[in-house]
Parts: C-alpha cells; structure tokens; sequence
C-alpha cells in the first residue's frame, strides 16, 4: 500500500487484501518502512506479501508504532518474516497473526526479529497473539504474548482492546474483526 511512513504520520483503518511483491527487504502489506515517530492503527492485511527479507503482514520494518492490527495473509520470504513485522525497532500492541509465514529461524507469527538499535530504538511488542512462535529472534522486551490454538484465537476479541470485537458476521472466519470493519 505505502512504500513508506514519513516522519510524523498516521496510516489508520485501512487494509490490504491484494498480493504485493518485492525483491528487497522491507516489503509489507500496508507500509513497507514505518519510521520514527509514525504510526499505522487499526489495520490489517488479508492478502499475499512476498519479500527478501524484513518482510511482514503489515510492515516490513517498524521503528514507529503498530497497534490495533492483525494479519491472516500468507506471508512467504527468505529471512526476518512476521506475520505482523519483518524487523522491529519499534512498538507493536494489540495485534494477532493467523497467516501462514516460512518455517525457520528467523521467522515468528509477530516478528521475525525484535531488537535494538540505540537506546531511542528499541523493539517492544505487547498484548500480541499468534497461532505459532510469536517471535524469531530475540525474546527480549515481549510481554505478554502468547501461542493459542485456532478456536482459542477465535476468542481474544476482548483481549485485544477496544479497537476489536468478535467476528458474529463471519467477515473473518470468525477471527476477531476491527470495529469499523462493521460499518
């Protein structure tokens, strides 16, 4: 959808259900780089994203803030894949990936690889569920988030936030939706 997410600016309910294709890192399905001090809220991705590397549902970098999203897209690339962020830096909360994403090492149902550039950028990752490994590198600074079966995910609607309810149309296979997909 957006190539990147300039300094200071806000990507909010939107959503990608196409195929996006690139041949480099930082590909994803609703910004490819989402910077400092930016934010994508309230989104999701339903469609094919097909990377190098740091790629992901819904950003393949992150150093800004992902909250209120979720992806059940398949997500396939060579190295640092998440079914939400490739590589993060930044802050991811309230999210939950049902998306099918490469099994290695490098790859979790949140985030391929959580770290830390400086002490201004640090990748924190809260309230986030996925229905494999949350993470594939580095553990440190996720609270919070868990592994849950299929119908278990189909119930964290209120565990979400408020941004979220369940699916009681099936728009989402019964996976918990955003509000403002309902109206």
């Amino acid at each position: 959808m957006y190539g990147s997410n300039s300094e200071n600016a806000l990507i909010i309910e939107c959503y990608n259900s196409g195929k996006i294709e690139g041949t480099k890192k930082w590909v994803g399905g609703i910004v490819g780089y989402n910077g400092t001090n930016t934010s994508v809220q309230d989104c999701y991705n339903i469609g094919t994203i097909i990377g190098n590397t740091e790629v992901g549902g819904i950003s393949g970098r992150n150093q800004g803030s992902i909250i209120d999203i979720y992806n059940v897209g398949i997500i396939e690339a060579d190295g640092e894949v998440g079914g939400i962020v490739g590589g993060n830096v930044g802050k991811i909360e309230n999210a939950y990936n049902v998306g099918k994403i490469p099994d290695m090492d490098s790859s979790g149902g949140i985030v391929g690889i959580n770290f830390k550039l400086d002490q201004n950028l640090i990748g924190n990752i809260n309230n986030a569920y996925s229905l494999d490994k949350v993470y594939g590198i580095n553990e440190t600074y996720i609270k919070n988030s868990l592994v849950k079966n299929d119908d278990e995910m189909k119930e964290i609607a209120d565990s979400l936030g408020s941004s979220f309810e369940n699916d009681i149309n099936n728009i989402n296979k019964g996976y918990p939706i955003l509000k403002w997909q309902e109206s």
